[in-house]
C-alpha cells in the first residue's frame, strides 16, 4: 500500500498550511483564519522566491476578505488589499485587491 507524499521542505509545508487556513476561510472558522494566517504570515515574510511571494500575496487576500467578508471590518481588510497593491503582485491578484 502506497504512503501520502510528506511534505519535501519549507514551501511544502507553507502551502500545506495555506490550504488548511482556506479551508477554514471556507467554513468561516474566523478566529482560525485570523491566527494560522498571520502565523503562515510572518513565516513568508522572509522568502524572496516567486513561490513565497505568490503565497503570501493570495494570504494576504484571503485574510483581506476575511475582515471585510467575514467579520465587517473594512479598515483592517484595506490595510490588506493595500498591501497586495503595493507588494509587486500578480496582475490578477491585483486587480481582486482594487475590487
Amino acid at each position: 500500500m502506497a504512503e501520502a507524499a510528506e511534505p519535501s521542505g519549507p514551501i511544502e509545508l507553507a502551502i500545506e498550511r495555506y490550504g488548511a487556513i482556506e479551508q477554514a476561510y471556507r467554513d468561516q472558522v474566523w478566529p482560525t483564519v485570523l491566527q494560522e494566517g498571520r502565523k503562515l504570515l510572518d513565516d513568508l515574510a522572509g522568502g524572496s522566491d516567486r513561490i513565497s511571494k505568490g503565497l503570501r500575496q493570495r494570504l494576504l487576500l484571503l485574510l483581506g476578505h476575511t475582515h471585510l467578508h467575514g467579520l465587517g471590518d473594512r479598515e483592517a481588510a484595506r490595510d490588506f488589499y493595500g498591501t497586495v497593491l503595493t507588494d509587486d503582485a500578480e496582475d490578477s491578484l491585483r486587480l481582486i485587491a482594487q475590487e
